[in-house]
């Protein structure tokens, strides 16, 4: 099969949470009804035999591995690069519950606030990139199962670092403030496909 370096970038399904959470870096699982219906719906259209990379989250390496068994692939890698964004002690609170302040602050400054004292966006681009570049160097196409969050960054890295070589500081600041400008739907158990020379696209 010749491959170029194609990424098949996967969302995990919907957690099996009630009304509206933060949740970027707890580890919550997926109901077992839901996680086979995703995998049986990205099954058909997947291609078979790819490489798998997943976050090591539950919700995304539980999918990965179902994938691995549909798609006749090897067992995922987990990589610890895409994760989602940690929102220290946000994680787990109501989006209500959390004060508005800090809200209001974090609105003030997409890309260096650190909401909750957890994780700032640029320190998330510069793991996801470094991720991005790997990928990409392999020269293979891969199916990447993560978060929305982690998703809009690979996009990101897709516009401002389209080649592996592409790095430094201007770069990693490029890439986090368009992940943050406008609002990308990425729906759950959702594709969207990354190609070089070519627009972000479904399958």
């Amino acid at each position: 099969m010749t491959t170029e370096g194609r990424l098949y970038l996967v969302r995990h399904p919907r957690p099996d949470l009630p009304g509206e959470i933060c949740y970027g870096a707890s580890d919550i699982s997926v109901s077992a009804v839901e996680r086979e219906r995703v995998a049986l719906a990205l099954a058909e259209s997947l291609p078979r035999g790819l490489p798998l990379y997943t976050s090591p989250l539950l919700r995304c390496a539980d999918l990965a591995r179902r994938l691995a068994e549909l798609l006749e692939s090897d067992l995922p890698v987990a990589d610890r690069r895409l994760r989602e964004l940690d929102f220290g002690a946000w994680e787990m609170l109501g989006w209500t519950d959390v004060p508005r302040a800090e809200v209001d602050a974090w609105g003030e400054d997409l890309v260096d606030y650190r909401p909750g004292g957890g994780e700032n966006v640029r320190d998330m681009a510069r793991r996801v990139h470094a991720a991005y570049r790997d990928l990409m160097a392999s020269g293979k196409d891969s199916v990447v199962v993560c978060h929305a969050g982690t998703i809009r960054v690979l996009l990101a890295c897709h516009v401002h670092a389209p080649t592996p070589a592409e790095d430094g500081a201007s770069v990693i600041d490029a890439i986090a403030r368009r992940a943050t400008t406008g609002r990308v739907d990425i729906a759950f158990g959702g594709v969207t496909v990354l190609e070089r020379g070519q627009p972000p696209h479904g399958v």
